[in-house]
């Protein structure tokens, strides 16, 4: 199975953004 390259800037990003958010949450 080929995953294209936006698909994985697109996964990485929404993965990174959400570990964003949970540590904003985590250390306010």
């Amino acid at each position: 199975m080929v995953i294209p390259a936006y698909m994985c800037v697109l996964y990485v990003g929404k993965v990174f953004f959400k570990s964003l958010l949970l540590s904003i949450c985590f250390y306010t």
